[in-house]
């Protein structure tokens, strides 16, 4: 080690202590949510793409990605069998996010730099800033011409649904980058000082004027890591770092820009607060919920005719006589499903009792609330234009948490249906996947902007 540096490995420890906490306390919490909001709508996008046929869910596992942490390949597809490769690649994609996801560390001490490297492979494997034919990824190329044509094609709703995820997505996805690549940088530099504490303080490295051949050194230095980290990770790439930081003649300013690189940034200086009208974006936020009320409708269709397909090949004719009878006479004659819904995107599936006609009027009643509140003419509207900041975000709140309840249910008995039909031998029944991406979509941008402006824990429904 030079002269003068000797202090050097105390002060890089510690500035690694102080970058942790702070990494720790501002940036982990906040890529976590960005992950799950990548994913979700990613999905969605997906989604689209199967429901109309583009893409395929792939029935295969995919061996070589489906426990371990690489992303999929990203070299050149044959235009014959691309639809094939492109949905085998996907899906490796999809459970690599979600595994990201699911197992995001709540420490720094819970990753390592492996797995930092893996995160950053995986955020940048799809080519958002360059999307389209012009990309560098031939997966981007491929994937940017299945939602070209989702976009030119005449549903508008899965039109919409693609262009406004693409949008979030690209909304989104420089903050995930700038977080991966700053938590990156310090597992980089933790390795390095684990090194230089543990391997160089037992072989420390030539001077500069007696350094022989570069590749000597490095090997030379490797001999030493194995001998003392046996069972450390060895980054080549890393280990040029350090002995270019300790060895070379501008060794201690290679030092103190490290040092500089490891500082917390200082928080602005305090200014006198300077209230800030944010009632128009919350007010945007509650009309492009409200706009959802078609969709759900939609939704209460299919999953009426769904159920009374079900009902007709369930019942007997003497069942279906005495039901007649009943409704005739004005008794209602509830019908209840098992199904099984998720609170949030990781919680645990459990199960849940619908009264499917009571669920039914439930959904014309939040569709109907949602229409009167986006018609400007309603006085309910105008009302709601008058509310203070607080109101409007409690209103957001109130209706977040109506949509989700009915999204729960709609996407289970959604799923019974399909599964119900196949198991009876029926026609296939009618999906609303893409009914309810796109609810999903909107509660996705009117929560973020909830927890820009009205930030509180999130309502069970």
């Amino acid at each position: 080690m030079g002269d003068g540096t000797g202090d050097f490995l105390p002060r890089l420890e510690a500035a690694l202590v102080a970058r942790g906490r702070w990494l720790e306390t501002t940036r982990l919490l906040p890529l976590r949510d960005a992950l799950r909001t990548y994913r979700s709508l990613f999905e969605t996008i997906i989604g689209t793409l199967v429901k109309k046929g583009l893409m395929r869910e792939d029935p295969y596992e995919y061996d070589g990605n489906a426990k371990g942490a690489l992303t999929p390949p990203d070299t050149w597809i044959p235009e014959a069998s691309e639809a094939d490769e492109l949905s085998i690649r996907v899906s490796a994609y999809r459970r690599q996010l979600e595994l990201a996801v699911l197992k995001f560390p709540t420490s720094l001490a819970g990753s390592d730099l492996p797995a930092l490297k893996s995160m950053s492979a995986l955020v940048f494997y799809v080519d958002w800033d360059g999307y389209g034919e012009a990309s560098r990824s031939y997966t981007t190329r491929a994937l940017a011409r299945l939602t070209s044509k989702v976009r030119i094609s005449t549903d508008a709703l899965s039109a919409r649904v693609i262009s406004e995820s693409h949008s979030q997505v690209e909304k989104l996805m420089p903050q995930v980058r700038s977080q991966v690549a700053e938590l990156e940088a310090w597992y980089r530099e933790a390795w390095k000082a684990d090194v230089r504490a543990k391997v160089l303080s037992h072989k420390a490295p030539g001077s500069p004027a007696a350094r022989g051949d570069p590749e000597e050194e490095l090997l030379s230095f490797k001999r030493a890591f194995d001998q003392n980290l046996p069972e450390g990770i060895w980054h080549p790439e890393l280990a040029q770092e350090i002995l270019a930081e300790e060895t070379s003649e501008d060794a201690p300013a290679r030092q103190e820009k490290l040092l500089t690189s490891l500082a917390i940034p200082k928080a602005p200086a305090a200014q006198a607060p300077v209230p800030l009208d944010r009632r128009p974006e919350l007010l945007e936020a509650i009309r492009g919920l409200c706009r959802v009320n078609e969709e759900i409708s939609r939704a209460e269709a299919v999953l009426i005719t769904n159920e009374r397909a079900l009902e007709r090949h369930s019942l007997t004719f003497f069942q279906r006589m005495r039901r007649w009878f009943r409704k005739s006479l004005g008794t209602i004659e509830h019908r209840f499903y098992e199904i099984e819904v998720k609170r949030s995107p990781t919680s645990e599936p459990r199960m849940e009792s619908v009264d499917f006609l009571k669920f039914a009027a439930e959904l014309r009643d939040v569709a109907g609330m949602l229409a009167e509140t986006l018609d400007e003419s309603n006085p309910e509207s105008r009302r709601i234009q008058e509310k203070t900041q607080e109101q409007m975000g409690d209103f957001l709140d109130w209706q977040l948490h109506h949509v989700r309840r009915v999204y729960r249910r709609m996407e289970g008995l959604n799923a019974l249906f399909q599964v119900r039909a196949v198991q009876e031998r029926r026609s296939p029944a009618r999906s609303i996947k893409l009914e309810l991406l796109a609810i999903e979509n909107a509660t996705v941008r009117a929560d973020k902007v909830r927890r820009e402006v009205n930030p509180k824990p999130e309502a069970e429904g």
